[in-house]
This record gives C-alpha cells, structure tokens and sequence, in this order.
C-alpha cells in the first residue's frame, strides 16, 4: 500500500530561519553601538536563543513524523491497497488528541484521523464518511430526476449498514422542501419513488420552512398507507 505524506518541510523550518535572520539582524545593528564584553555576551544571547527555536521545531518536527508513520501504519492495515493523503498533523486541546484531515486518493473521500493523547488510541471515519457519500450519492439523482425536483431544495440519506447498490436501506431519509410545497403531495410522492426505486427506509423526514415557522413531518413505513387527513394529523410545528 501507499501512503502519500506531505510534511511541510518549508514551513516547518522556514519560519524559524526567518526569526533567527530578524535576531541577527537586530544583533548586529546592536553591535555598531557595543563593544568588548557586551558583543560577546549579545552573541551568546542570539546564538542560544537561535539554537532552542530550532532544537524544538526539530522536536515538534519529529514528533509529528512519529504520528504521521502511526497514521499511515493505521491506514495500511484498515485499508490494504488504497492510497492516502495525510494533512499536518494538529493538536486539539479541547478533545486531547492529534489530528490530520486525509484525503482518499483512490475516490477523493475527505476524512479525518485522530489519535487520543491520553489512551493512544487512533480512529478514523474514513468508513463512515464514504458510507455516507455512497448513500447520498444513491438517493440525491432520484430525487433530482423526479417530478417534485422543483420543490425539493435539498435531500439526504443515512445508514449504519454496509452501502449495497441494490435494495438500498436507509436508516432516514430527510428532505427540506420549499415553502410553496404541499407538504402531504410531496410525502405521497416521496413513498411512490421509493417504492419504484427498490429503496427502503426506517424513517422518512420532512422538513419546511413556511411563513417564518418550520414544519415536520416524520413517516416510518407503517405509516405509508395513511390518508391524506391522518398525513396531515402528524405534521408537527418546530419553531
């Protein structure tokens, strides 16, 4: 397997060089108005304040190359034969943890990897968030290709289960219609695609926004053979 790594190298010791350039400079302006013992103590000054900036960029620098050899050992045994992209690698104080955002090279899946500071253990959601675009990518064309495209603004699937091309099930399916829709037709339409598309859902959930109000309306499968009126019945206001 490979694993693409994009230390930035530049960065990582360009910034330092520049401070220590800005030191000397300052130094020997400093030392056209000293003399004697004061150049020497001034030139141990800049030589140990340039020499502790760079020995802990160095440390930082290895340390984080120690993550990123963890991570890609992580990835090559999770994903034997796919190729990733590791970001720089970042520490979140506010969950104790080293992070990298990672980039599938194979099918361009933005994700994230993370290792807990103080378990050392290292996750990844590079499963979860390709499973999420799978099913997304199943059930948005559907929608698009249908005759209620025009009072659909957005839709969106989920699942925990393993994506399969055929005989998708979602966990939910949420759609946010606009404020022109009927919200009952768009439901009885929504259940009719589904049907003829072989796509099964726990939950299907409609959302509108509507004369400064939000309106839901949440449907499981035995509420599919519902009336119109008792569709009506289960709309809910939110705000």
């Amino acid at each position: 397997m490979l694993v693409t790594i994009e230390p930035n190298i530049y960065l990582v010791f360009g910034i330092p060089i520049i401070f220590a350039i800005f030191l000397s400079i300052d130094y020997y302006r400093s030392r056209s108005r000293l003399s004697g013992k004061s150049v020497i103590e001034n030139h141990k000054i800049l030589l140990i304040s340039i020499t502790v900036i760079l020995a802990l960029v160095l440390t930082w620098f290895l340390f984080t190359m120690s993550i990123r050899s963890e991570f890609n050992n992580h990835l090559s045994k999770e994903y034997p034969g796919q190729r990733f992209a590791i970001g720089s690698i970042k520490y979140d104080l506010l969950y104790n943890n080293y992070g990298a955002y990672v980039t599938c090279l194979d099918d361009s899946i933005p994700f994230g990897i993370s290792k807990n500071f103080y378990t050392k253990e290292i996750s990844d959601y590079y499963a979860g968030v390709k499973r999420a675009d799978q099913y997304n990518s199943k059930i948005k064309p559907i929608f698009e290709n249908s005759n209620i495209k025009n009072l659909i603004f957005n839709v969106s699937g989920m699942s925990r289960s393993p994506f399969k091309d055929n005989g998708v099930v979602y966990d939910r399916i949420s759609l946010a219609i606009t404020a022109d829709a009927d919200m009952i037709s768009v439901a009885a339409k929504t259940i009719e695609i589904l049907k003829e598309n072989n796509i099964s859902t726990g939950i299907i959930d409609i959302l509108q926004e509507k004369d400064k109000h939000v309106y839901e309306l949440s449907l499981s499968p035995d509420d599919y053979s519902l009336s119109k009126s008792e569709l009506q019945a289960k709309v809910e206001q939110r705000k």
